[in-house]
């Protein structure tokens, strides 16, 4: 599944940079950070395409990354709490 996964954000990457005209640079896909600043970067991608079926692809996109930014920061927020619990 992870390998999947990551055949399919590789392609993803590849889509991005033909639709914003240019390289993709890899993030840290560990951190929030990186998905929030792709989301970015895909809103403003897609305020500039005049084809609706490429924005609203964009968008969605975009919502995506911020989910998995959500995840992260839950994973984070659990793993937190569970360092500070009390052993036994």
């Amino acid at each position: 599944m992870c390998g999947g996964f990551a055949r399919w954000h590789n392609s993803l990457q590849g889509v991005i940079a033909v639709w914003s005209g240019g390289a993709h640079e890899p993030r840290n896909r560990t951190q929030p950070a990186g998905y929030h600043q792709d989301a970015e970067e895909l809103r403003v991608i897609a305020a500039s395409k005049q084809s609706k079926v490429n924005r609203e692809a964009l968008l969605r996109i975009a919502e995506d990354y911020e989910r998995m930014a959500a995840s992260l920061h839950a994973i984070d927020a659990t793993n937190k709490k569970l360092r500070n619990r009390p052993p036994g």
